[in-house]
């Protein structure tokens, strides 16, 4: 589905030295990868709902925010994972995009995603052979044409690969779920939400542990038969 580069990006990006401080001003306004605290002021995010109003009302622009990951601390892995994702998926679904599902531990049952609406013929499950190429895989994902949502599921912690999702993410305007299983919930991340999700007899506990222009708030309680879950 994917095809491996076979150029290093060394080859391609050649650093430059600037010669003053003010060429080197220059250099970091005009690249394009950098975005400075005003221009965040000045154009809010774009935003999809999570389709949950209990959790909304506390995210930017209130919704999930195009263009960001959302790292999830699972703390085990179960189902309760995918559940959070679910509304996010319909909506991609029903607007003719493709979601791709990457190292899920798991397979999804087949009859809860058909109930809630969402079209299996859109759904790319990908389970990298090997464990290193798992953040590569999903930063392809990210930059095809054919995926406006990736979900993805990591057994250790890469602040370098994460932040290089974030990146390729913001660049492509996706959305990506990062799902693992840190309990470290003081480390830092450059992700834009980290969550924290747990089960609960009606459904799920969510935490929002960071939310970049939203509000940190514990205790977000999911009832799933408030939304038609099955």
């Amino acid at each position: 589905m994917f095809d491996q580069p076979k150029q290093s990006t060394k080859a391609v990006l050649k650093p430059t030295t600037p010669s003053s401080a003010s060429d080197k001003k220059e250099a970091l306004t005009n690249n394009k990868y950098i975005t400075s605290a005003r221009n965040l002021i000045d154009h809010p995010c774009t935003a999809i709902s999570s389709g949950f109003d209990q959790l909304d009302r506390y995210l930017p622009s209130n919704g999930w925010p195009i263009g960001s990951v959302i790292e999830v601390l699972s703390g085990a892995t179960n189902a309760s994972d995918l559940w959070v994702a679910l509304p996010i998926l319909k909506s991609f679904n029903a607007d003719d995009s493709w979601s791709a599902l990457i190292n899920p531990p798991y397979i999804p049952y087949a009859p809860t995603l058909t109930n809630f609406g969402i079209d299996l013929n859109k759904i790319l499950i990908v389970n990298p052979p090997n464990p290193n190429d798992i953040f590569w895989t999903a930063e392809e994902a990210i930059k095809s044409d054919t995926c406006s949502v990736v979900l993805v599921w990591i057994s250790h912690y890469n602040r370098k690969a994460l932040r290089r999702l974030q990146l390729s993410t913001q660049q492509y305007q996706r959305i990506c779920f990062c799902f693992h299983p840190s309990p470290n919930t003081q480390r830092h991340t450059t992700t834009a939400i980290r969550l924290s999700i747990r089960p609960n007899k009606t459904g799920i506990c969510i935490d929002l542990l960071k939310c970049r222009g939203g509000t940190v708030r514990s205790g977000i309680n999911i009832n799933f038969n408030d939304i038609g879950y099955s």
